[in-house]
């Protein structure tokens, strides 16, 4: 597990520390406090600066171009003045230096940085469900599972949630079809709740002993199921070692996630937290992390903790 992140002029942070982090971290604050980069620089840091991963957090930011001949300057945030530019993440440092190309340590062994992997994330280190998800990754994560005891661990937590009629999943390039009563419907016409804890159980799935990582945890799910599936989380991270990182901009969310925490504490204590981002009165940015009975104190009180 990741225990703790200290964070140099990576993305939108010049400087940031989380110490501790705990197996189930919800991450929330106001738009642009930096949620989204967070969970970039976890991608980086957990697969140790692969370069597939780096080329895959500039090409969904949108900052990948064709030919480019150095793109990871564009990693770093935007006002380190010194040359050559230095970024941290706890162990890995990048270097960019404008008359030389950009060079990757971990732990003070050079890596290579390759420009021409490819710009698509594995599950060799985690799963991540960005804000806007792929049916065709699902389709491909979906095809190791079924016919094998996860598949109907999927099906039975689906069932439990959300919708009890659902027999079965096919999941195409273009298409999720259940069987319902021996009937073929696009799950779609289910809701889109439906889809979205489908995607979620399968990329929890896919996480068995790596780090499962989600951008904006409440789209799609009405605030009744939320809870249940905090709860399915909390215990399957557990059982399977699984080490979870999700964002959110909801009230709703972080209530059902405090849910959680109460049933999962055993003697006084629960391995998760809700970190709120957010910028210092110097304009630094800051990260308040708030164990359980914090969490629940701010809720009762109707604190603004989002």
């Amino acid at each position: 597990m990741v225990k703790n992140i200290e964070i140099k002029n990576f993305l939108t942070f010049d400087y940031l520390k989380i110490d501790p982090l705990k197996r189930i971290n919800l991450i929330g604050g106001k738009n642009n406090s930096g949620k989204t980069s967070l969970l970039e620089i976890l991608l980086i840091y957990i697969s140790q600066g692969e370069s597939n991963v780096m080329n895959t957090v500039l090409n969904n930011r949108g900052q990948w171009e064709s030919g480019m001949n150095d793109p990871y300057r564009r990693l770093m945030h935007d006002n380190i003045k010194e040359q050559p530019a230095i970024a941290k993440i706890n162990a890995l440092t990048l270097i960019y230096d404008e008359n030389e190309r950009s060079q990757l340590s971990w732990n003070g062994n050079q890596k290579e940085l390759n420009i021409n992997t490819n710009r698509h994330l594995t599950e060799k280190y985690f799963t991540y469900i960005p804000s806007n998800t792929d049916t065709l990754k699902l389709a491909r994560l979906w095809d190791k599972i079924v016919f094998t005891d996860d598949e109907e661990e999927i099906i039975g937590l689906i069932q439990k949630i959300a919708f009890e009629k659902i027999d079965r999943i096919h999941i195409s390039n273009n298409s999720v079809i259940a069987k319902i009563n021996d009937k073929r419907v696009d799950i779609k016409t289910l809701g889109e709740g439906v889809s979205r804890i489908l995607f979620i159980m399968t990329y929890l799935v896919s996480a068995k002993g790596k780090y499962f990582i989600i951008d904006e945890f409440e789209n799609g799910l009405h605030y009744t199921v939320q809870e249940q599936l905090w709860d399915v989380i909390f215990e399957y991270a557990e059982k399977w070692n699984i080490q979870v990182f999700a964002t959110t901009h909801s009230r709703d969310t972080i209530k059902s996630f405090k849910y959680a925490c109460s049933k999962f504490e055993k003697d006084g204590k629960v391995d998760a937290q809700y970190i709120r981002l957010q910028k210092s009165r110097a304009g630094q940015f800051e990260a308040i992390t708030y164990d359980n009975e914090r969490l629940l104190q701010s809720l009762d009180l109707n604190l603004e903790i989002r």
